[in-house]
């Protein structure tokens, strides 16, 4: 029998930022290469970048610019294309401006 046969629904609920960020902090930062392999460079890259860019505008510069250095590292080991190594150097680079201008959200 279908769910919404049943009386089954979708209840939205609010976000956990701390939950997230402890997620997606464990997901993409304690087995950098583990989880480059099984997302996929593309993929790895595009989960990161997303999770830097939603920390910077949380306000935190700093831990934005963290997970965009380990992003780099782990893909610059892998051998990804130069262009997507830039895009996070120019990305994580604009984050450590920020953080030395006093800046605190993206």
């Amino acid at each position: 029998m279908p769910v919404y046969l049943a009386g089954g629904r979708i209840v939205p609920a609010r976000a956990n930022e701390k939950e997230a960020r402890e997620q997606l902090g464990a997901a993409l930062g304690n087995a950098q290469s583990i989880a480059a392999e099984t997302l996929g460079h593309v993929d790895y890259k595009d989960y990161g970048v997303a999770f830097a860019d939603w920390l910077g505008k949380t306000g935190d510069v700093k831990e934005a610019g963290t997970v965009l250095n380990s992003l780099y590292e782990v893909l610059s080991q892998r051998k990804v294309l130069q262009s997507a190594l830039e895009d996070l150097k120019v990305r994580r680079d604009i984050y450590r401006s920020m953080r030395t201008e006093g800046k605190t959200t993206a």
